[in-house]
């Protein structure tokens, strides 16, 4: 995949070919950047994942998907650290299905990635939408390494990553497998801090857990 897209989503970009293989129902679908307005819908889509799923994404280090943990995870600066929602449906209606972000380490040549998307939606192509918007926004924002912390069970995320260009760095001191891929040929190893380390300071989580 290019790291070179456009990291602009200004209004809504349309999603309309991820619809659900169902010839009965066409919703409307849109990314967009996360704000604080849509911490509802975030904390409904993550009660939403079965158990799980919720353990994947968070590294066990959350349990339940508060509306105050949703808050946090809206209450983006959309430089260093950027979030983006797939929604479908409209108006009252829309709902979230899928979630991805990224946040700039100190040096800002790095930064650690994290995603989710709804069960209904898994292999519809809509997690590759998120990744690409990723790419081409860390890429904009000068970040020359993108990795994620990835448990050793998830065998589908860690699949999904390397056919999006992704490597398991065998030097890297984590809980969990640490995938990364350079944005240009010039690109530091990521220097500490990270996703983890602003959920674990910023939501008050629990270290993550691999077990």
């Amino acid at each position: 995949m290019s790291a070179s897209l456009s990291a602009s989503v200004s209004a809504s970009m349309p999603l309309t070919s991820l619809a659900p293989q169902d010839p009965g129902a066409a919703p409307s679908s849109s990314l967009r950047r996360a704000g604080a307005e849509d911490a509802a819908a975030l904390s409904a889509f993550f009660q939403g994942l079965n158990a799980q799923n919720r353990r994947l994404r968070f590294h066990g280090a959350c349990k339940c998907a508060s509306l105050a943990l949703a808050l946090r995870l809206c209450g983006v600066d959309g430089v260093r650290h950027q979030a983006w929602l797939a929604w479908v449906g409209c108006g009252d209606a829309a709902v979230v299905v899928g979630e991805a972000r990224f946040v700039v380490s100190a040096c800002g040549r790095s930064a650690e990635l994290a995603m989710a998307v709804a069960e209904a939606w898994q292999g519809q192509g809509l997690a590759d939408a998120l990744m690409r918007q990723l790419l081409g926004a860390a890429s904009a924002a000068g970040v020359r390494e993108l990795h994620g912390e990835v448990l050793e069970d998830n065998l589908r995320m860690q699949s999904f990553m390397r056919r999006h260009g992704f490597e398991i760095d065998p030097f890297a001191r984590s809980d969990a497998l640490r995938m990364t891929r350079e944005l240009s040929a010039a690109a530091p190893r990521p220097s500490g801090g990270g996703l983890l380390a602003w959920l674990r300071s910023a939501l008050w989580v629990a270290p993550a857990m691999t077990a």
